[in-house]
């Protein structure tokens, strides 16, 4: 964000039309011409892509973050990120603090977008797993999941002439990274092995 400066401008991109040796891009402030766009909508990237006949193998699936309150006489600054995939109290879980006095639980889930997004098995698992968490939530973050087939944590690149799509799960964590390599992939048009399908 630093380097680009005055050059950033967050607007709706309403459409890009590849045209000869360029993209328009279609925005609510007006019309842009480049020679290379690069395509990170998230949930929606795949639907952007089929519109110019790449398919993406994206899943989407559902789940919420349940927050719950610590208890008073824990110290929260002790308290450590969790992640049990043993399957001794249900579902596999990834949970941490969040904030002075708030623990997070996320539940693994399988089920699409129309099944149980994990809220009550969250409770059920701070119910019998973690008794220094009062087990009524206090509140509820849905998180939509972009799944690859090939990895739960995958990620990839997809060409469209001067257009780069680009979908996966989890980028946040790879975001350093992520930016170099997207960055160069955008000036050369050249795609890394690192994020071939």
């Amino acid at each position: 964000i630093a380097a680009l400066g005055e050059r950033l401008i967050r607007e709706e991109v309403i459409a890009v039309h590849p045209d000869g040796d360029g993209v328009t891009i279609f925005t609510s402030e007006g019309l842009w011409r480049c020679d290379r766009v690069l395509v990170c909508a998230g949930a929606r990237t795949h639907e952007l892509a089929r519109a110019h006949e790449v398919e993406i193998p994206v899943e989407l699936a559902l789940h919420v973050r349940v927050t719950y309150t610590v208890r008073p006489e824990l110290d929260v600054r002790r308290l450590a990120c969790w992640y049990d995939r043993t399957g001794r109290y249900g579902p596999s879980v990834y949970a941490g603090p969040l904030g002075s006095d708030r623990y997070v639980v996320g539940v693994g889930t399988d089920d699409q977008l129309n099944g149980d997004p994990g809220t009550e098995r969250s409770r059920r698992y701070v119910e019998q797993a973690l008794p220094g968490l009062d087990p009524e939530p206090v509140a509820y973050r849905p998180c939509l999941l972009t799944i690859l087939p090939w990895q739960a944590d995958a990620f990839a690149l997809w060409p469209a002439g001067p257009l780069l799509f680009f979908a996966g799960h989890n980028l946040f964590k790879f975001a350093p990274v992520l930016g170099r390599l997207l960055a160069a992939a955008a000036r050369t048009g050249q795609i890394p092995p690192e994020l071939t399908p």
